[in-house]
């Protein structure tokens, strides 16, 4: 008899009535309504063309992340994917110490003090943890697989 969780049962149901680009879909436009009348779209001319650009590279690198992560929900266990995610302000931080070394002028450094970054390790740590553990002796839950 296979264990499975209630959030696995969740997301079987979620992913048989929509695609993962519907699902998208529906969290950038709930999102962009819920976010709208705090938006004042005026700020945008006062931009210079580098700061254009790198706000156009955002939204693009934005909408290519969440593209490759509701892919990824296809090919590889949900627990799976939360794991490597929970890495993702790891490799901020150092790409964000990097960049800072690379062009001082553009960015500047973080202040993070030894707690600080002890206290990342262990978020991110307990995170990827916890998502892998979820799994433990439990067989995978698969779409189209028989309970």
């Amino acid at each position: 008899i296979r264990h499975i969780r209630r959030n696995q049962i969740d997301d079987l149901l979620l992913q048989r009535h929509l695609g993962s680009q519907h699902i998208l879909m529906l969290v950038y436009f709930g999102s962009a309504l819920v976010l709208l009348p705090f938006v004042s779209p005026a700020g945008i001319v006062n931009l210079s063309s580098l700061q254009l650009w790198l706000l156009l590279y955002c939204g693009l690198n934005t909408l290519f992340a969440y593209g490759a992560f509701a892919e990824s929900l296809k090919h590889w266990e949900l627990s799976r994917v939360s794991a490597t995610i929970a890495s993702t302000p790891l490799f901020t931080l150092v790409f964000a110490w990097i960049a800072s070394r690379l062009a001082p002028t553009f960015v500047q450094p973080e202040h993070l003090n030894s707690l600080s970054v002890v206290g990342a390790l262990l978020v991110a740590g307990g995170s990827a943890l916890c998502a892998l553990a979820g799994n433990t002796g439990r067989e995978a839950v698969h779409p189209g697989a028989e309970a």
